[in-house]
């Protein structure tokens, strides 16, 4: 079963036989050549902050809680392992460390690490930091070459497993490129559905205004009567008036002219 390194550290670690708090994890000692871990190393939480080693051959479980080992003898000062000590003057940085590939290429930072409860050897690199697409996804440990302070050295054939069908980095992006084409699509569709808008010219405010004008006053000319027809009925009359004048004047008798 796969063990997860970042929840590893602050757990408590319990001895069974004397029911002792060994302390709590405070790091993990990792074995460059075989990209194992080789122990862990517990704090107690006091004014001393003494620390011991627990090579992890002597460990009993790695639980949901606490880690356990079988006798507090197991936890040492001082280990008598050579190879666990070397390591310790020359601490690896996992999480964190950024990974690169032969070939140059940035694949981004280890934000975790898993590693086999039973043998130590580390399974699985999560790199979630620095990648491309932003995404977490998990690198084989296979493909580790070099494990080298803040730096971890990986084959080029990881880049290969990592555009695979089933790469969690290739999901990824197909789900963005995906993703995109739809909306340009969605656009489009939206765009031709929409219905088309006739504006009609709109004329200014002045022109406007002086065509309201001739307007009103084409209809005025329209209602008023033209000169022949108004000034018809005064004519009328006054031609009535001079023929009766004269009528009268024809009917009166004219004075006999002195002789």
């Amino acid at each position: 079963m796969e063990k997860s390194a970042k929840k590893l550290i602050a757990k408590p670690v319990y001895s069974i036989s004397e029911g002792f708090l060994m302390g709590y994890v405070k790091s993990i000692v990792i074995d460059n050549k075989e990209k194992r871990v080789l122990a862990l190393i517990a704090e107690k939480r006091r004014m001393t902050r003494e620390e011991k080693i627990i090579p992890f051959t002597h460990l009993q479980s790695i639980g949901e809680d606490a880690v356990t080992i079988n006798k507090a003898a197991h936890a040492e000062v001082k280990p008598n392992l050579p190879q666990i000590i070397r390591q310790m003057h020359n601490p690896l940085q996992v999480v964190g460390a950024r990974v690169f590939s032969v070939g140059g290429k940035i694949i981004g930072k280890v934000t975790d690490f898993y590693f086999d409860e039973k043998t130590g050897q580390i399974s699985t690199l999560e790199i979630g930091e620095g990648n491309l697409l932003k995404d977490k996804f998990l690198l084989p440990g296979e493909y580790i070459i070099t494990i080298a302070g803040g730096t971890i050295m990986v084959d080029d054939m990881a880049l290969d497993k990592l555009v695979g069908s089933e790469n969690p980095i290739k999901g990824s992006f197909d789900k963005a490129i995906s993703g995109i084409s739809q909306n340009i699509s969605s656009a489009f569709s939206k765009r031709k559905e929409e219905p088309v808008v006739i504006i009609e010219e709109q004329v200014p405010p002045i022109e406007a205004a002086v065509k309201a004008e001739d307007e009103e006053l084409t209809e005025i000319e329209a209602a008023a009567p033209s000169e022949e027809a108004s000034q018809s009925p005064l004519q009328a009359e006054s031609e009535d008036i001079q023929a009766a004048v004269s009528e009268t004047e024809n009917s009166c008798p004219k004075p006999e002219q002195e002789a």
